[in-house]
């Protein structure tokens, strides 16, 4: 026994076993995935968000993580109200998955006012009602519980259109591919036809239309992960323009009279917490339209991007977010008749306290930043009334949230050369900062009440219906 290699290789001998036994006792088997309340979605469109199959061995340190997984993946379906995961070990190295949902009600009437453009505070200056549009039909956001979405409805007001919508989550057994189907007809009286001061310049017509147009388009969506979809899109417009636009803006169209095809590339990297009102994850996209395929007359190309980061400073309190989008065009200028709504002041692509201005130049970089306070954690407020055999808990349980935020946005606008004489604020910086107060409940729904203030001295108390950032 007086070898020196004797006693290492005894050693290992001694301590493989330990290894080995301690490698089986950090994996588990998963046994079983329990899933109820789905009485409409079907399960193989739940398993799909699920990172986890039956019999897969999982590490043990990683069961809490996935249990969170499971519940912001299946939230981001909005298709549940409520999502509840929990998993049970046994005493065979095993372990069942057991998530209990509570369904969203998903066929609607579609009926709501709309701003055109998106921002309520443009429109209270004025606060006209011949610029609001008047929509009703009807919307199945779980059509055949498989997730897809059929809508049809029409819209009065403003403007008229008709739009028919088909969207079909899974095409092949591996549920990776979709397809959406649209069509839509518009026909409009009053219209914008571009603007100066940076503010919107309209003209109506009640004997005629000014402007006609049908749009069609068909996009195949490619999901090789739960949290990566490309999508790539072919569409086909026609529109008709009455002659006093092209007098009142030259650039509105190159033609009064058109037909093009465009292609459309759109790339998403969604990691977020919760889509409605994310508080950790990150979100990048990156889309490419090309307007004019064979076409001369309508030839341009438009680039935007969109990253987003959310971090919890401290969980349950602070919340950090910050986001960077920009926007670029390549080609010819872009006729005002398609670059209208696509510029910076239109729904999210704004800065705070510049509700009032809009940028109508397709070049432009924004940058927002927002720092939240927890006032109150999620709370749920029963309404005993609402739940009955038919709405079950789709209505019954309210959940609430409510934050206090301080934010700081910029922004530059790239103008070419002259337009500074109508919009004299581009191919400048452009700030605002100002605090508010976010509420969030089901069904998605975000309200936002906050008080700004720009970099001109223009303060006020806006209002919007969407997340920040």
């Amino acid at each position: 026994m007086n070898n020196p290699k004797v006693l290492p290789v005894a050693f290992s001998m001694l301590w493989l076993p330990i290894t080995l036994f301690a490698q089986q006792s950090d994996q588990v088997v998963v046994k079983d995935i329990q899933i109820s309340g789905n009485d409409k979605t079907r399960t193989e469109l739940i398993l799909r968000e699920i990172p986890i199959k039956k019999e897969q061995k999982v590490d043990t340190a990683l069961l809490e993580s996935y249990r969170k997984t499971i519940r912001q993946n299946l939230m981001n379906t909005l298709l549940f109200n409520f999502v509840l995961v929990d998993f049970l070990r046994d005493d065979d190295q095993g372990v069942v998955f057991d998530i209990r949902l509570t369904e969203r009600w998903y066929i609607w009437p579609v009926v709501y006012v709309e701003v055109p453009g998106g921002n309520v505070n443009t429109w209270w200056e004025h606060k006209s009602f011949r610029r609001v549009n008047y929509t009703a039909g009807l919307k199945n956001n779980n059509f055949r519980g498989r997730g897809e979405k059929l809508a049809f409805y029409f819209t009065a007001g403003f403007e008229n259109q008709y739009v028919f919508q088909y969207d079909i989550l899974n095409l092949n057994k591996t549920k990776t591919l979709g397809l959406m189907i649209r069509g839509e007809y518009h026909r409009r009286h009053r219209v914008y036809y571009g603007s100066m001061g940076h503010q919107r310049l309209f003209f109506s017509s009640p004997d005629e239309a000014l402007k006609e147009a049908l749009r069609s388009s068909i996009s195949l969506r490619y999901r090789p992960e739960i949290r990566t979809t490309h999508k790539i899109s072919l569409g086909w417009r026609h529109f008709s323009i009455n002659d006093t636009l092209m007098a009142l803006n030259k650039n509105y169209a190159t033609v009064d009279n058109n037909d093009f095809l465009y292609i459309s590339y759109i790339v998403k990297n969604d990691h977020r917490d919760y889509k409605a009102y994310p508080l950790s994850g990150y979100y990048m996209d990156f889309k490419a339209r090309k307007f004019g395929l064979f076409n001369t007359d309508t030839d341009h190309l438009l680039l935007k991007t969109n990253l987003r980061k959310y971090h919890k400073l401290v969980p349950g309190k602070w919340y950090l977010a910050a986001s960077l989008a920009g926007q670029t065009r390549l080609g010819q200028y872009l006729p005002y008749h398609l670059a209208e709504e696509k510029g910076l002041g239109y729904g999210r692509d704004l800065v705070r306290g510049m509700e009032h201005y809009v940028f109508d130049q397709t070049n432009w970089i924004c940058i927002k930043t927002n720092l939240k306070r927890t006032v109150l954690s999620e709370k749920k407020i029963n309404v005993h009334w609402l739940k009955n055999d038919l709405l079950g808990e789709k209505f019954s349980k309210i959940p609430l949230r409510l934050y206090a935020n301080v934010f700081f946005d910029a922004a530059y606008v790239d103008g070419n050369q002259g337009e500074e004489l109508a919009n004299p604020m581009v191919n400048h910086w452009h700030y605002g900062m100002g605090a508010g107060l976010d509420l969030v409940t089901y069904y998605d729904k975000v309200l936002r009440m906050e008080v700004s203030r720009n970099h001109r001295g223009d303060a006020g108390l806006f209002f919007h219906f969407i997340a920040p950032i």
